[in-house]
C-alpha cells in the first residue's frame, strides 16, 4: 500500500481537476459567449475574542474602512465589501487546488491542532473545523495578542499565496494594457515606497528554506482571469478569479495610489474603470509550499511579521 508523503499527498474526488490547473500546456480558449454571473457568499459563522477598544477603533480614508492595529503594516480594508472578497478569494484558492482546504499529508480526522496565520474572515478556519471538528482550529490576524506556537516533532506548516503579477499565454496583455500597467505600478510601489514584498508565492520556498524547514514541496497553481477558459474547471476558477479582481480594485488602490503616491482619486479611478473595460485573457499562479520541521521540532512560529524584510542573495 502506498503510504501518504509529500510527493503522495492525500488524493480527492477531484484531484485531476487541480492537476488541469498545474499543467503547463496552454489552456484552449472557449469562443462561446458567457454570462458573468454573481458569486453567492455562504453565510459567515462568527467567533470573537476580547479587543481592546483601540483595536476596533477603525479609521475610514478613501471612502473604506481600515484596520487600526498596526495600521502602517497592512494597506487593504476590512470593510465589508473587502470581507467579501476575502471570502471570494478562499473560494479560489479551494477550487484551484481542486476542491480541497489544504495540500499537507496531516490527517485531521485524529485529534490535531491546526494554527490559520491571517485567517481574515476566518471562512477557512471554519470550513476545516466544519470537515474536521475533532480538531483545535486557532485563527490568528491583526490583533492585540502576539502569542507564538510551536510545531510538534514531525508537524507540518503550509503557506499559501500568489504571485501578483498577470501574464498571457498568446501575448494578449502587453506593456499597454491597462491591468499590467496597474499591476507593475502597484508592486512597484510596494517594494519601492512601503519595503513590502506584493508577490510572495515564488519567493515563499527560499524563505523557508532559509528558516530551517526540511522536507520542502512547492506545487504551482495556475489560476485563470474570466471565463475565457474551454475546460469547465478552469473556467469555474476562472470566474471566481475575475470577480475578486473587480470586487477588490479599489481596495488595492486607493491607500497605496491616493495615501503613498499622492495621486487624486479621481484619476485612480478612472484608471480601474479602464481596467474593467478590458478584454482579459490572463492567469496568474498560486504558489503553495508544504513542509515538514524534523530537525528543530521546538523552534517557535511568530504568526505575525510587522515589517517585510529583502530576500537574502540567492533565496529569489
Amino acid at each position: 500500500m502506498t503510504g501518504i508523503s509529500p510527493s503522495n499527498p492525500p488524493q480527492s474526488p477531484v484531484h485531476e481537476a487541480a492537476e488541469a490547473a498545474t499543467n503547463t500546456a496552454p489552456v484552449e480558449v472557449d469562443t462561446r459567449p458567457v454570462l458573468f454571473e454573481s458569486v453567492t457568499y455562504r453565510s459567515r459563522s462568527t467567533y470573537t475574542a476580547s479587543l481592546t477598544s483601540s483595536v476596533l477603533n477603525y479609521p475610514t480614508e478613501f471612502g473604506r474602512q481600515y484596520h487600526a492595529y498596526n495600521a502602517d503594516s497592512y494597506n487593504f480594508p476590512n470593510d465589508e465589501a473587502e470581507r467579501e472578497r476575502l471570502d471570494l478569494t478562499h473560494l479560489l484558492i479551494t477550487k484551484g487546488i481542486g476542491n480541497r482546504l489544504f495540500l499537507a499529508p496531516v490527517d485531521l480526522n485524529r485529534s490535531a491542532r491546526v494554527l490559520d496565520i491571517g485567517t481574515g474572515t476566518e471562512i477557512g478556519a471554519i470550513c476545516v473545523g466544519e470537515e474536521y471538528p475533532s480538531a483545535e482550529i486557532i485563527g490568528n490576524d491583526l490583533s492585540a495578542i502576539q502569542p507564538t506556537w510551536h510545531l510538534h516533532p514531525g508537524g507540518w506548516a503550509e503557506f499559501q499565496d500568489f504571485d501578483l503579477l498577470y501574464y498571457s499565454e498568446d501575448g494578449s496583455i502587453t506593456d499597454d494594457h491597462h491591468l499590467l500597467k496597474w499591476m507593475k505600478l502597484f508592486i512597484d510601489t510596494a517594494r519601492t515606497k512601503l519595503n513590502r514584498e506584493p508577490c510572495p508565492g515564488p519567493r515563499l520556498e527560499g524563505w523557508i528554506r532559509h528558516a530551517g524547514f526540511t522536507n520542502v514541496v512547492h506545487r504551482k497553481f495556475r489560476l485563470p482571469l474570466g471565463s475565457w477558459p474551454k475546460d469547465p474547471q478552469l473556467k469555474d476558477i476562472g470566474m471566481c478569479n475575475i470577480a475578486q479582481l473587480l470586487e477588490g480594485l479599489e481596495a488595492f488602490s486607493l491607500k497605496i495610489f491616493c495615501g503613498v503616491l499622492g495621486m487624486p482619486t479621481d484619476e485612480v479611478l478612472v484608471m480601474l474603470a479602464q481596467i474593467r473595460q478590458d478584454r482579459m485573457l490572463a492567469s496568474t499562479t498560486l504558489c503553495l509550499i508544504f513542509e515538514s520541521r524534523r530537525e528543530r521540532p521546538n523552534t517557535a512560529i511568530t504568526p505575525y511579521v510587522s515589517s517585510y524584510k529583502p530576500i537574502p542573495a540567492g533565496l529569489s
